[in-house]
């Protein structure tokens, strides 16, 4: 309850749609986007970079977008929706040149994870999708420019609560990912050194106590290191470079 003559705070001010968010300048810095409101629904924005002319190049009147990147060809925007909020999110593509928007994963019942993006190789797409298994995500790789799909790695157990439940490399190569343990701990497996080998080794666990402030963030340009987020051993969460040939 409000004291008497102090007005409540409106509901849209702590809930509503902000005027801009999720701000991103083109891998060639020539142009800049964001999400803002198009008649209350949340869409991607963008224009020239040094000017004031921006449009909205989404068409969303349901469901808004929450999460949208730059492809590094400079000429596609890539965006997650789903409808009604299901939570069934959809990939989705956008040419710039064109206008045309592509339904990178055309199915049903299935949710849609972005997980990768590289300058190396710049029409391509890594994603997650729970096809096979509605519990975990399988990765796979797309193509821009034709939307062909092909499976990279299926998930043998891993999930994650905070962060990606996958690391790729900048040439969009698998190297780790997060398995939950009975205990409520989290171990960080790196992908097998051979094309035959099943079991994944485990190089770090986070115990129950640091699941929810722990998780790797992405790889060195090198590939033999990763960058975490991590609060284990310290009270609070810290950024540390992990060593993957020593373990350092």
């Amino acid at each position: 309850m409000s004291e008497p003559g102090v007005p409540l705070i409106p509901l849209r001010v702590l809930y509503g749609n902000p005027e801009r968010a999720a701000a991103a300048i083109s891998p060639d810095g020539k142009r800049l986007g964001y999400l803002a409101p198009v008649d209350g629904v949340l869409n991607v924005w963008v224009g020239a970079r040094e000017g004031d002319d921006f449009k909205p190049v989404t068409q969303g009147t349901d469901r808004g977008v929450r999460q949208w990147a730059w492809a590094h060809d400079n000429r596609h925007v890539v965006f997650l929706q789903d409808q009604g909020g299901d939570e069934n999110w959809r990939l989705y593509s956008v040419d710039l040149e064109s206008g045309d928007v592509a339904d990178l994963t055309p199915f049903n019942h299935v949710q849609a994870q972005l997980l990768g993006l590289s300058k190396l190789r710049p029409h391509e797409v890594v994603v997650g999708l729970n096809r096979d298994n509605a519990s975990v995500h399988d990765l796979y790789l797309v193509q821009l420019d034709t939307g062909k799909l092909d499976l990279l790695e299926k998930n043998p157990g891993f999930y994650s609560l905070l962060g990606p439940a996958w690391i790729v490399d900048d040439d969009l190569r698998v190297v780790a990912g997060m398995r939950p343990t009975p205990t409520g701990a989290f171990d960080l497996c790196l992908r097998p050194p051979g094309p035959d080998a099943l079991e994944w080794p485990v190089f770090q666990t986070f115990d129950f106590e640091d699941a929810l402030t722990s998780t790797p963030v992405h790889t060195t340009a090198e590939g033999n290191g990763l960058y975490l987020r991590s609060s284990k051993d310290a009270n609070s969460i810290r950024l540390v470079l992990a060593d993957l040939s020593t373990g350092e």
